[in-house]
């Protein structure tokens, strides 16, 4: 027997556990029976893997505005544009300027940005 979790999610063991015992012709009740994870829990988990097709967990943290594409456009132009105000360059790819700014600094590019007059 599983030990319960402290936290609300499965760990990947667990998840992985309910799909082989699932694949095995384990009903969910008996699932329930045997890890003590609740019914709803067990079919949750099994209905998101058939859906996706995969067990990966629940992703964390606001998504990005920006792909990596964009990250090295915007890289690429600054340096190109070196004396390019920020404001400038925000309105080039419609991102804000802060977000712009966080970006760079992820790249190690600190450059003092000129502000326009």
């Amino acid at each position: 027997m599983l030990q319960k979790p402290r936290n609300r999610h499965l760990s990947a063991a667990q998840r992985g556990m309910l799909m082989g015992m699932a694949k095995s012709g384990d009903s969910h009740h008996k699932i329930e029976a045997i890890t003590d994870i609740p019914r709803s829990t067990v079919q949750r988990t099994l209905s998101k893997y058939t859906i996706n097709n995969n067990m990966k967990s629940h992703r964390y943290g606001r998504p990005c505005t920006t792909t990596t594409s964009n990250d090295r456009a915007i890289v690429l132009y600054t340096k190109c544009y070196d004396r390019a105000p920020l404001t400038d360059i925000s309105n080039v790819f419609s991102i804000s300027a802060h977000t712009i700014k966080r970006h760079l600094h992820k790249q190690d590019i600190f450059k003092e940005f000129q502000r326009k007059k």
